[in-house]
């Protein structure tokens, strides 16, 4: 429980981090190539350093969906900076969690797996969820409200990408798998970063760091959680309890006010996930 505890904290983080960071760094996609340097060696550390590239027909293939899996990894993160900008820090947190649905359609699509009953019914609340979010009529809201739902494809297809894999790849390379995720993201943010010449100072450092370490442990622990905690217990806990601690800092910390609309998705969605996982 230890381990699934710290791995629920360390996903908070990753969004209470980019919420406090607003208005104190000048150089967002700087904050996310810290990030990514970060995340690439701890990942290099978790391999061993020293451990030469095993002999495998599976490398190659591994190697290509680690590089895919990295631009739905950047895309996601820029995706939840932006929508916190623009919506504070529960809402992203909200549809960033509703990206299950994600790889539930790509199983049922290409996997051949039948969903239960309880999936069935998680995706229809989901998606009630969605729409009583989206259901005020504010045409100066629409283009943030795209971008949740945006933020929502993109955190999903990366945990659609770690099924492909699970289906696909080899499980001895998961750690490589990782690596290469970790390296892909990297090198498209540094691209980005040169390209918008933004300057990489000590604010962008620290919480480069900031993010960096609980981006890559909160993965890695959860994993470790997994060997003695049933997934179907974990996985719904760990969207549950993400959700409740971001809700709590969202309003204790940065004095977020939710709708009452908005109270009653929470409400929704929070069940959705325990339903989606079963």
């Amino acid at each position: 429980m230890f381990y699934l505890i710290v791995a629920i904290l360390g996903s908070s983080m990753i969004s209470i981090v980019f919420r406090y960071s607003e208005g104190r760094v000048s150089g967002r996609m700087a904050v996310l190539t810290v990030n990514y340097i970060v995340c690439v060696f701890a990942a290099w550390l978790d391999i061993g350093p020293g451990t030469p590239l095993p002999h495998s027909a599976a490398l190659l293939p591994t190697l290509g969906m680690g590089l895919i899996n990295g631009v739905f990894y950047l895309l996601s993160l820029v995706l939840m900076q932006y929508n916190i900008k623009r919506n504070g820090v529960v809402l992203p947190a909200l549809f960033a969690r509703l990206g299950l649905l994600v790889p539930l359609l790509l199983s049922v699509c290409f996997f051949n797996e039948q969903p239960t009953i309880a999936q069935m019914a998680g995706t229809a609340l989901a998606i009630a969820a969605i729409i009583v979010i989206n259901g005020e009529k504010d045409q100066k809201k629409a283009g943030s409200k795209l971008m949740l739902l945006c933020l929502l494809l993109a955190d999903g297809s990366a945990s659609a990408m770690s099924k492909v894999y699970e289906q696909l790849g080899e499980s001895a390379l998961s750690a490589h798998f990782i690596f290469f995720t970790f390296v892909s993201a990297l090198l498209i943010c540094s691209a980005l970063t040169l390209h918008r010449k933004e300057r990489l100072g000590r604010q962008e450092i620290l919480f480069g760091i900031l993010v960096g370490l609980p981006n890559f442990f909160a993965s890695r622990l959860l994993l470790r959680a997994l060997e003695d905690i049933p997934a179907v217990i974990a996985y719904p806990l760990r969207g549950v309890a993400c959700i409740l601690v971001i809700t709590c800092a969202g309003i204790f910390c940065f004095g977020e006010r939710l709708k009452q609309r908005q109270w009653i998705a929470l409400a929704i969605i929070l069940i959705a996930i325990v339903l989606l996982n079963l």
